[in-house]
């Protein structure tokens, strides 16, 4: 899912492509990226961050962004990718200890 991700980036055309950071976490791989673009208003900027994981045999992506990022807008938003907890789904059926 990674390398599929990244190649999406590189497609477009804002990415700035030496932004592009993959950092494997404890809740999966984190894909961080900053974005630019000109317009006739200025230029604007963007920072966003993906989880990417898998559950239950199946790929997920937790996506998170800052317009006009400030430094403590990246850090808040790495915090906050870090703090997200996957888990499979609880078992349908009671402990074999549980009192019935």
């Amino acid at each position: 899912m990674y390398r599929c991700y990244v190649k999406s980036l590189l497609a477009n055309p804002y990415i700035v492509r030496d932004s592009i950071r993959g950092n494997t976490k404890a809740n999966g791989v984190h894909v961080m990226s900053f974005a630019r673009i000109e317009t006739p208003n200025g230029t604007g900027t963007n920072f966003a961050v993906n989880l990417l994981f898998a559950r239950d045999g199946k790929w997920a992506d937790v996506h998170g962004s800052f317009a006009s990022p400030t430094k403590e807008d990246v850090k808040e938003l790495i915090a906050i990718m870090d703090s997200i907890s996957v888990e499979d789904e609880p078992s349908s059926q009671p402990p074999a200890d549980a009192k019935q």
